[in-house]
């Protein structure tokens, strides 16, 4: 079988079918994306299988949040990506809030894009750095909020819990944290104690995750 048949299928949503047949081309280089121009929401053919969406520019056939939510719902395994031009940070942050995995600047859609499928169909987030960090500070708030601060967890320990979460290496969690990577190591290996884990391995099996955030929300 080609190798193009077992890529991970990454509808490209377009605002005109020229601008999607460029993302197409653009993806089609790389072995691991199965690019496919769509020019309306897709139905599933397997559910429960990882897909990306590639969104460009301001199209979409629906508000973005209705978009999300319906392709959600198809999409178990769905992973989002805008593609526009320049936004500010707030923007970007409530592209976050709603649901979308990755941004890219129409300027850096040729040398990023390949990169940004890539990343975020491994489950991480492609944003700047500096946004990464006030995302993860956000999200590790609201969760100590919620959980009445969560027991024992510093907010430090949150904020490398989130990037865990994201699959972010301990070089990439102290860059982004701007910290060494010692300092990293500490946090999780006290992290780690305290959520009753061995390791990063056994944080990101399927049962020890949905037991920590059920601790978390409870």
């Amino acid at each position: 079988m080609h190798s193009k048949a077992l890529g991970i299928p990454t509808y490209i949503i377009a605002s005109n079918r020229l601008a999607g047949k460029y993302l197409v081309h653009l993806l089609a280089k790389h072995p691991f994306a199965r690019p496919i121009l769509c020019e309306q929401l897709p139905q599933p053919r397997l559910r429960s299988r990882l897909t990306v969406f590639v969104l460009e520019g301001s199209f979409v056939p629906l508000p973005l949040r209705e978009c999300l939510r319906r392709l959600r719902l198809l999409f178990s395994k769905g992973r989002f990506i805008v593609v526009n031009r320049a936004q500010p940070d707030e923007e970007i942050m409530r592209l976050l809030t709603l649901g979308v995995h990755g941004f890219v600047e129409h300027s850096r859609v040729a040398e990023a894009l390949a990169d940004a499928v890539r990343m975020v169909a491994a489950g991480h987030l492609w944003i700047p750095k500096g946004l990464l960090q006030a995302h993860v500070q956000m999200n590790a708030d609201a969760t100590q909020r919620s959980a009445g601060g969560f027991r024992s967890l510093t907010p430090r320990e949150m904020e490398v819990l989130e990037l865990v979460r994201h699959r972010l290496s301990n070089k990439e969690i102290a860059e982004v944290l701007r910290v060494r990577e010692s300092t990293v190591k500490y946090h999780l290996s006290h992290m780690l104690a305290k959520l009753r884990v061995g390791g990063r391995r056994e944080l990101d099996s399927k049962a020890n995750t949905a037991r920590i955030w059920e601790e978390l929300s409870s």
